[in-house]
């Protein structure tokens, strides 16, 4: 939800000794909000700040912040459900006991600009009805299409043809949700050297064969609180750091967006690769000059190759960025796409992903910052025939637009609603934040 006007436009940070299980009762899984009852219709932007958090992680209502004490990532959680009880780390895995002190974060300033254009994947606030509270969410379905989900993915309907919604480069930056930063060190680490024999079945083309390249696997861990075995898994899955306090089954996923940087020196080279049944993808990254050079490779032959059009700065960080997120392979530098290639299948459901880093070996001991970021899962709380039936019996679905949070765990949404969608004049505007 948003409260709109909102006096405070920039959040603070206030650090209280808080009794976490009083925050318990107060936060709650399901976060309740309100709107300051004022006609905002003349204004083309509203000032606002959110309430609750169905859209995390990318808007935050009020929460609270600690830093694991193992990694030192900066963790925002819901709350924890009681004094003394853990909060597990979404970046390394580990238990942290808070101890007396931790930060109350206040909501977060967002601007609402009545006049944006209204997108898919754009986060929008709405009315249900004139007196009713403001909510945020974020588009998924447009006016004439049947929305329900498979695997994670949304499917959509338009015109008697169903087809898998994919996302832009722009788009998945935006949507994506984190699973590991390396630059927050653990004592148990999540990337590990591969040993010659698991080296040796990767079948890797000769030039990266493991005489002339350094290669490390990501570990898969769950970092989930409920959760009692929080030994290394093998599946990477969706869970949300944030909702210490919400026990679910967790989903497998292995549609996912693995990040590097790449040194400013010249000739500086790093291989990024997702194994993800039945794809094997492998992506080399060769700075030259003020340009990047991209070969893809897929079993023993490159496949494409290309370089950026766009000059680099020696000054400015350069990410390479490999995703295979919505039955495409998107390869980008600094969130330029170089390569796209439509897969001609998803991963199969409910095996590993595996993700690669490989480095010359002379550059072994360079730090490459990693991260790996994973799409949203999407899912329905009840039978996909039943969805898709409520949103033909609307008698405005063709004209109405289908909702989700980004934290689709909790929050409620177009897959609940008894009428799925909302019509253009409900939606006061787009979402940015302040």
């Amino acid at each position: 939800m948003i409260n709109l006007n909102f006096p405070q436009l920039n959040p603070l940070e206030r650090t209280a000794a808080i009794n976490l299980g009083l925050l318990a009762v107060a936060f709650g899984v399901f976060f309740a909000g309100c709107l300051r009852n004022q006609s905002v219709e003349s204004n083309e932007k509203i000032d606002g700040a959110i309430v609750g958090n169905s859209m995390v992680p990318h808007f935050f209502g009020q929460h609270l912040a600690a830093e694991c004490g193992r990694c030192g990532f900066g963790m925002k959680v819901e709350t924890t459900p009681q004094k003394n009880e853990p909060l597990i780390c979404a970046n390394c895995g580990g238990s942290v006991l808070v101890d007396g002190e931790v930060k109350s974060i206040d909501s977060q300033a967002v601007i609402i600009d009545r006049e944006a254009k209204i997108d898919r994947w754009t986060v929008i606030a709405f009315r249900h009805n004139e007196n009713d509270t403001a909510g945020v969410k974020r588009v998924i379905g447009l006016p004439g299409e049947t929305i329900w989900f498979e695997n994670g993915n949304v499917m959509c309907q338009k015109a008697g043809e169903a087809r898998i919604l994919q996302k832009s480069m722009a788009d998945q930056l935006a949507t994506r949700v984190l699973v590991h930063d390396n630059f927050f060190k653990a004592p148990s680490p999540r990337w590990t050297t591969i040993a010659k024999p698991r080296l040796d079945r990767l079948s890797l083309p000769e030039q990266f064969h493991g005489d002339e390249y350094h290669w490390k696997r990501f570990l898969p861990r769950r970092c989930y609180r409920h959760l009692e075995n929080l030994e290394w898994s093998p599946k990477l899955e969706d869970d949300y750091g944030f909702n210490q306090s919400n026990s679910r089954q967790l989903n497998p996923v292995n549609e996912l967006m693995v990040e590097c940087d790449l040194p400013v020196t010249n000739f500086a080279e790093v291989a990024l690769m997702i194994r993800a049944s039945p794809q094997s993808i492998l992506v080399r990254f060769r700075r030259l000059a003020d340009k990047v050079e991209i070969e893809m490779i897929e079993g023993a032959n490159v496949v494409a190759r290309a370089t950026t059009t766009a000059a680099l700065s020696v000054a400015r960080e350069t990410y390479c960025q490999v995703s295979n997120m919505d039955k495409q392979l998107l390869v980008a530098v600094n969130g330029e796409v170089v390569v796209r290639r439509e897969l001609e299948s998803l991963p199969v459901v409910g095996e590993t992903a595996e993700i690669f880093l490989g480095v010359p070996k002379a550059a072994r001991d360079v730090n490459h910052r990693v991260r790996l970021w994973r799409d949203i899962y999407y899912y329905a709380r009840i039978p996909q025939l039943e969805l898709v039936d409520r949103q033909k019996a609307q008698l405005k679905s063709s004209s109405g637009f289908f909702l989700v949070g980004d934290n689709v765990p909790v929050s409620s949404d177009s897959r609940d609603w008894e009428n799925p969608t909302i019509s253009r004049n409900q939606i006061l505007g787009r979402v940015f934040e302040n």
